[in-house]
């Protein structure tokens, strides 16, 4: 698993969504999404990147 981004798995992979659609790719190593934003979800996009939360610098 990548921290706050997608869990990656040697390809090629076929998912199976609960309501039974089928995703595949051929890749050698796809990228799954565990934030849910992507576009090509269960697919990652790297959406996650765009929306990481930046710690406030605190004042001394």
């Amino acid at each position: 698993m990548v921290p706050n981004g997608p869990v990656l798995v040697s390809g090629p992979a076929r998912i199976e969504m609960p309501d039974g659609a089928v995703v595949e790719s051929d890749r050698f190593m796809v990228a799954i999404c565990t934030c849910r934003r992507s576009q090509e979800y269960p697919l990652c996009d790297t959406s996650h990147r765009r929306c990481r939360r930046v710690k406030a610098q605190q004042s001394a």
